[in-house]
């Protein structure tokens, strides 16, 4: 188990391959070259930040914490709801609205990985020396006798630093939704738990053959809940209150990250409302 309060990182990523107006601070990351390899992280995505219309070879889960989110125009997330952004799926372009995001990007369930932050960061600083980043796209600069016009077409600058890393164009997965999925926590009920007494759940989401799930436990004080031996890794968000976890005391704004067979025995004194979201399963199917 590993646990992070947002208060106590920075911002501490950013990356050529787009604009600037964004301010990543990394909460848990996953193991490069895994097929369920993540980066978990806190987004302020500003005004200032664009994308163009782009698909990905890897999945996104983004939760809003603070005002709002789009991910195409027209189309907003608002707070407290959640998106769900499959690989191969287009969308965008994006304009930021000064949104704080819990988001995730983690290996799909094609098995074509995640490339990590840092990885993409150096790629995009190599790319940026001989040619340019331009509202998400990237353009290699050309020689004074290449002619002007017609030669050098630009790309997706994630797609351009996925390829300088792989010297290989990326082959993305077949999209198994033809868009986005927003959904809305507040109209869904509370369950209450069969096993676990005070405990009660909002399961918002099952996607792809790999079973990625993600929803909300409402935990009643001194509540215990139990989890089985876990099947894939288990990443989750204390939206209020407290749990306590392995006999220590986490607040709000804490982050998890759980790994595959674990058995964690959450507990709570006031009362704790956890987001949680289940990586893709990648052991064989019982």
């Amino acid at each position: 188990m590993r646990a992070v309060h947002t208060n106590d990182v920075a911002p501490n990523f950013n990356s050529p391959h787009r604009n600037s107006d964004i301010g990543m601070a990394r909460l848990s990351k996953g193991d490069p070259g895994e097929p369920d390899n993540y980066e978990f992280s806190v987004l302020r995505i500003g005004s200032g930040y664009t994308t163009p219309r782009h698909h990905h070879n890897f999945d996104q889960i983004h939760y809003v914490l603070e005002g709002e989110h789009t991910w195409a125009p027209r189309s907003i997330i608002p707070q407290g709801h959640v998106a769900y952004f499959p690989e191969g799926t287009f969308y965008g372009p994006q304009q930021g609205l000064d949104g704080l995001v819990l988001g995730l990007q983690f290996g799909g369930a094609s098995g074509s990985g995640f490339m990590d932050y840092d990885t993409l960061r150096t790629a995009s600083e190599e790319l940026a020396a001989s040619g340019t980043f331009d509202d998400g796209m990237y353009r290699p600069r050309t020689d004074e006798s290449t002619p002007p016009t017609g030669t050098v077409a630009r790309k997706d600058g994630y797609e351009a630093a996925w390829e300088h890393v792989n010297g290989k164009p990326v082959d993305y997965p077949a999209p198994r939704y033809g868009s986005p999925i927003i959904v809305d926590p507040g109209s869904f009920a509370w369950i209450p738990s069969s096993n676990d007494h005070g405990v009660h759940h909002k399961h918002l989401l099952t996607v792809t053959e790999r079973c990625v799930s993600i929803g909300f436990t409402l935990m009643d004080p001194r509540a215990e809940l139990r989890l089985e031996p876990l099947r894939s890794r288990r990443l989750q968000y204390v939206v209020d209150g407290d749990l306590t976890v392995d006999g220590k005391v986490f607040g709000s704004g804490t982050a998890f990250a759980f790994e595959v067979s674990e058995s964690p025995v959450l507990s709570t004194d006031e009362g704790a409302e956890i987001y949680w979201i289940e990586l893709p399963r990648f052991s064989p199917a019982d």
